[in-house]
């Protein structure tokens, strides 16, 4: 081998190309007595040069593909960055519409909790979920978020509504450690659960939201309006088919359940 090597990798298999081109014209000018052991030796080279061309291929590949990664990341680091731009117009918070579900950065200008609630709202009720997510989890940052269950709750209805089924458990379960009469929270845990195939427990948190929210009816009744207490009403509705469905489905799972034969023997 060469005394001195380039570091340089393609530099390194040109040397060894160099060399192993000499050693072969060295081998055919060898005399005919050493034939036998010139053509071994040239079959060594000859397989020597295949497998460093074959080398050379690959790292050529490797160096090609690592440059075209490092380029896309570049330019999705960029569309990211300015994705993420946030902007407030007398104290009212908008953002540029984003469907992505990427790690949530921090805010590039000071905002408050209730601006990044009623923001999450917003886009719930225009159906952009994914958004009301990442306002949620930004809100969730303050202290103030979580003194109240509702932050967590309302994120737990939108990841019902991606069928995020384990993530909406566990927004449930983080609201109720919070509020433990939260019925909002035992009825979108009860959703979740029902779907994940829970009927148990999601029978439990529909008969527990139903009290929760009896007891809040009977609470606030001398004080509450006749639209709080409509509202109320209503939610009592909805919470009662939930709780029909999911004892509907155990009536259902319990028929599909395997049966077996028990032996009986009566004792005279």
């Amino acid at each position: 081998r060469p005394e001195k090597v380039s570091s340089y990798p393609s530099l390194f298999f040109c040397n060894e190309f160099r060399l192993l081109n000499k050693l072969s014209s060295q081998v055919t000018m060898r005399s005919p007595h050493d034939c036998a052991a010139s053509d071994d030796l040239r079959w060594r080279i000859q397989q020597e040069a295949k497998e460093l061309s074959m080398a050379h291929q690959g790292l050529s590949s490797w160096i090609g593909e690592i440059q075209t990664a490092k380029n896309r990341d570049c330019a999705l680091s960029a569309n990211t960055k300015q994705d993420s731009i946030v902007r407030t117009n007398g104290g009212e918070v908008t953002r540029p519409n984003s469907s992505s579900n990427e790690s949530i950065s921090k805010p590039a200008y000071n905002t408050t909790c209730e601006e990044e609630r009623i923001y999450g709202n917003k886009c719930f009720s225009e159906g952009k979920y994914s958004d009301a997510i990442e306002s949620y989890s930004r809100c969730l940052r303050y202290k103030d978020a979580l003194t109240s269950a509702v932050v967590y709750s309302n994120r737990a209805m939108a990841h019902i509504k991606m069928k995020n089924w384990t993530h909406a458990e566990d927004d449930a379960n983080s609201a109720l450690q919070i509020e433990p009469k939260h019925y909002k929270s035992y009825q979108r845990r009860c959703v979740a659960r029902l779907s994940m195939g829970k009927i148990r427990a999601a029978m439990q948190d529909a008969f527990s939201a139903e009290e929760c929210i009896l007891l809040e009816i009977k609470n606030e009744s001398d004080t509450c309006s006749s639209k709080s207490l409509s509202n109320a009403q209503s939610a009592l509705d909805e919470i009662r088919k939930l709780r029909n469905e999911a004892e509907s489905a155990f009536v259902s799972a319990v028929k599909r359940a395997p049966r077996r034969k028990v032996p009986i023997s009566i004792i005279a």
